[in-house]
């Protein structure tokens, strides 16, 4: 379990750089006052730490309320990434003038690649190495990298990434993934941590709050920051930036600490084995644990094979990512064409004993009554 201290801790990178483990996530904060409150209103609770990218829109917003607040620019770390449009050698060096030039920074603490994308994130990461040897930037890292993307990339690379930021939550802890990073000393970090508000579903974790005298999202948080994680729960509400900062007067005890995930060390959200075998039309086949789930790559439309023993729940709601198109949405996917980095989220709904198959999938992956 890593220490935490306050919420202006750290955890230390691969090269030395501290990088404070509670940050404030701006994804889908509109330019202008909106994210500008926001980060000063989390600046204001103590926290040092920041993420936006040149997808969000709104990195001039976060670098006004950097440059006005009366905390040092050294004390703040501020995190942005180059999107998917932007990928290549050139053009990421021009997409983070750019940024900087929104941002009105004279340097940035990390700089990631948002996404994998296909035959140009190499290129990408050797513009990222010359940022970084020139000390634009303090620290590179990547987003939405699977292991085999971190394989293929440090094949070349001069430099490991010091970060990887991922979908993490109790329902997708991928520890398999998480141990590659820490063998290599990649810091893990999480975005949506709080599983875009469907943790506060789930009845386990409002006894596990209620055991602590805490909220739902204080707990998850928490969870993040004993696993080791760097969390950036994102909000634009002044009370939930400041709730999402009181974490450091608790501690999860290690039964609770196992029970808040699929991670194998507790029981609470596993009745059973749950896994789902998806068929895609004109895409390989692969059977996926719920606890730790890998991306997957579909193409077309699909169908599935759900295991589960009676009376359990699986997740059986899907959020899709479109990393070269931008946003997403819930339902059936009509076309995912050679994207990688797809990722279940969670619907619960109960299932029989015996192994089922449900041509009608519809009704599930789009948020039907089924799910609670």
């Amino acid at each position: 379990m890593s220490i935490i201290t306050d919420v202006k801790g750290t955890f230390e990178l691969n090269n030395g750089v501290k990088m404070p483990y509670l940050g404030l996530g701006v994804y889908q904060s509109e330019e202008g006052g909106e994210v500008e409150r926001a980060v000063k209103w989390a600046l204001e609770a103590g926290y040092r730490h920041i993420d936006t990218a040149r997808a969000y829109g709104n990195e001039a917003g976060v670098g006004q309320a950097v440059r006005e607040s009366p905390v040092s620019r050294e004390e703040i770390f501020v995190t942005s990434k180059v999107w998917n449009s932007d990928q290549g050698y050139e053009s990421t060096l021009r997409a983070f003038d750019s940024s900087m030039e929104d941002l009105g920074l004279e340097y940035l603490d990390l700089y990631l690649v948002h996404w994998p994308v296909a035959g140009k994130y190499k290129e990408t990461w050797r513009a990222l190495e010359r940022l970084y040897r020139e000390g634009r930037v303090r620290a590179i890292g990547v987003s939405n990298f699977l292991q085999h993307h971190l394989e293929d990339l440090l094949r070349d690379a001069e430099v490991v990434p010091a970060v990887d930021q991922l979908e993490f939550h109790p329902y997708l802890v991928q520890g398999s993934l998480q141990d590659y990073c820490k063998a290599r000393n990649i810091q893990y970090e999480a975005w949506s941590p709080l599983m875009q508000g469907e943790i506060f579903q789930l009845p386990q974790m409002k006894e596990m709050a209620d055991a602590y005298g805490k909220s739902i999202a204080q707990v998850v948080l928490r969870w993040n920051l004993q696993k080791g994680v760097v969390t950036i729960p994102k909000s634009s509400k002044k009370e939930r930036i400041e709730a999402n900062a009181d974490l450091f007067d608790f501690e999860l005890s290690p039964d609770r600490y196992g029970q808040a995930g699929c991670d194998g060390q507790g029981a609470a959200f596993r009745a059973g084995p749950r896994q789902l075998r998806l068929l895609g039309t004109g895409s390989e086949e692969q059977r996926l644990e719920f606890c730790g789930v890998p991306g997957f790559h579909l193409a077309g439309k699909y169908q599935a094979e759900l295991f589960a023993p009676e009376g359990s729940r699986i997740a059986l709601f899907f959020q899709f990512r479109f990393g070269l198109e931008g946003g997403h949405f819930r339902g059936n996917a009509r076309v995912v064409h050679g994207y990688e980095g797809i990722y279940g989220l969670i619907c619960l709904i109960p299932l029989p004993a015996e192994p089922v198959f449900d041509p009608d999938i519809d009704k599930y992956l789009h948020g039907g009554p089924e799910c609670t």
